[in-house]
């Protein structure tokens, strides 16, 4: 169950980081810083996420409202975390923003497939279950 469910995260990630780094690109490529540019690829990401990990992913038939709550609560510690690494990457390790953001990617998707199994998708909500 957890190899399928994973394979399928990594299926719907990947499409939606292709078009979510492809956006990152073409901003910063236009002059867009790559914080803000982070920013509106990853408001994207989040909605393209939350569609196919609900349906496809995890198979939830819990009530979508509290899911999504959930989820993008998920996805603005998410979304923390992504900055503090891009950061971290691009200012300590002196990285291009463009390898700074791949390991981003990487990082952020282990944590949000972890809180999407274990918190938002699952049939008995740990911590914040009431959201």
């Amino acid at each position: 169950m957890l190899d399928r469910r994973f394979a399928r995260f990594v299926a719907v990630g990947l499409v939606s980081n292709a078009i979510c780094y492809g956006l990152y690109l073409l901003l910063t490529a236009q002059g867009v810083s790559p914080q803000w540019a982070l920013t509106a690829s990853y408001l994207l990401g989040v909605l393209q996420s939350f569609m196919g990990n609900r349906r496809w992913t995890f198979e939830h038939r819990g009530r979508a409202g509290s899911a999504l709550l959930r989820f993008l609560v998920l996805y603005a510690l998410g979304y923390g975390l992504s900055s503090a690494v891009l950061h971290a990457a691009g200012s300590w390790l002196g990285w291009p923003h463009p390898a700074s953001m791949a390991l981003t990617m990487v990082v952020c998707a282990l944590f949000l497939f972890m809180g999407q199994r274990l918190w938002v998708f699952s049939n008995r909500p740990r911590g914040l279950g009431a959201i």
